[in-house]
């Protein structure tokens, strides 16, 4: 599974395991909300398959996702918060790149 509960030190977090092509990766908006401009949620669906962008999911709330795990949201309230994940997974996918991965 993908998406696990894991301890690192002491402390337990909840990590998303990217590369299987289970991880779903989509823009989803609160029941109420009218646009999808700043939620990204990542959850789990049970086919390994390619890597997609949203595997059919875009446009859904947070309601109509699948529930096979707990859900991972990534909410955005301001534009340099977004940068500095972008700037992080940048350097992330150059190191990969580097290793051969």
């Amino acid at each position: 599974m993908p998406i696990t509960t894991v301890k690192r030190g002491e402390r337990v977090f909840r990590e998303a395991e990217f590369g299987t092509g289970d991880i779903i990766i989509m823009k989803a908006k609160e029941c109420d909300q009218a646009s999808y401009d700043d939620m990204i949620i990542l959850t789990q669906d049970g086919s390994k398959g390619e890597i997609s962008r949203d595997a059919g999911y875009a446009g859904k709330t947070t309601d109509e996702i699948p529930m096979t795990c707990v859900p991972i949201s990534l909410k955005f309230n301001r534009a340099a918060s977004v940068r500095v994940l972008i700037d992080d997974l940048i350097e992330i996918e150059s190191n990969l790149i580097t290793a051969g991965k």
